[in-house]
This record gives structure tokens, sequence and C-alpha cells, in this order.
């Protein structure tokens, strides 16, 4: 019963974080399709991706994150470090690579992996039960440019819906390709 309630909880979250999100998180993600589509925000025609359709662009970090699971698993969480991870989020939303999180502190990357896994449990939630949308994005918009669309505007100043999950155990997951599933 306590789990249908979380269950419940989480996907309530989603509808007040669309709300919630931040004026620096949306101006980033504007910023990335305006740049790429050469026109204002306002000029673009928006179209809703489901939570599933969010969470296939977003799986595609877990490539992004492997190399790094050790230190992650390593380190706890710090509040502290979330400032440092909301300038990271941006990054990554630029370069969605391996590479964009080399020089992190491990905290940072902490902090970046945990906001990133949440989401992926929000947009898997908000599947299960139904949810038709869960944002938009620009009509026609290559799949790189959407998942840069994406981390700007849900792993930038975050906040948590779900207590901060013990991540000392975790395993990459396996890619079915046997090679990086980062689309370019």
């Amino acid at each position: 019963m306590a789990a249908v309630a979380r269950f419940a909880t989480v996907v309530a979250l989603h509808a007040k974080w669309i709300d919630m999100t931040t004026s620096r998180a949306k101006a980033a993600a504007e910023q990335i399709a305006e740049q790429a589509l050469g026109a204002p925000a306002e000029a673009l025609e928006w179209e809703p991706i489901t939570p599933t359709e969010l969470g296939e662009l977003l799986w595609q970090l877990e490539d992004v994150f492997r190399p790094y699971f050790r230190i992650i698993s390593a380190c706890p969480y710090l509040p502290k470090s979330e400032r440092a991870a909301d300038d990271a989020a941006l990054n990554l939303a630029d370069a969605p690579r391996p590479e964009t999180l080399f020089m992190l502190a491990a905290p940072t990357l902490r902090v970046l992996f945990e906001r990133h896994r949440q989401m992926l449990t929000v947009a898997g939630l908000n599947s299960a039960t139904g949810s038709e949308s869960i944002m938009r994005m620009p009509v026609n918009a290559e799949p790189h440019l959407r998942l840069q669309i994406a981390i700007a505007f849900w792993l930038c100043e975050m906040t948590l819906p779900m207590p901060v999950s013990d991540q000392s155990q975790i395993e990459p997951p396996p890619d079915p390709r046997g090679s990086s599933s980062i689309r370019h």
C-alpha cells in the first residue's frame, strides 16, 4: 500500500514540475532550440512528447554516465553540490558525451546522475499511468536536439521528487548493441 501511495505522489509531482521548472531551465532549453533551428522560441511550432519518448531520450545518458559508475557509486549525495550540477547539466546539454563529465568533481557527478535517474523514474511512472504528454519539443527537431532540450529542461535546477537513492550497488545497464547509443 505504501508503494502505491508513493507511486501516486511521484506522478502527482510531475504535474507540479512543469510549473516549477525554473526560468533558467526553460530559458536554456529554449535557447538550445533557437540556436539549432534559427528562430525565436515563440516562432517555433511545438508539439507534446510522451513520457515514453522522454524516457527513451534520457536513457541515452546511461552511456554518458557509464564510464563514471564506479565514481558515482562511491560518492554520497551532497546537496551543496547542486549548484555545480546545474552548470554541469547545461554543459551536458551542449555536449551530451562522456568527455563533458570528465573534469566534474565526484559530488557534482553524483548529483547530476541522481537527477537523471529520478527523471527516468518519473518518465516511466507517468508512462505507466497513461500520461499523454510530459513536455513539448519543437516539431521536426532531430533526436540529438531533443536530447539536448530535455537535459536542459529537466536536469538543470531539478527538485528531486523522491528520496535520494543509494548508488553503492549500481551496475551499468547492459548495452544491447555493444556500443554507445548516443545519436549524433
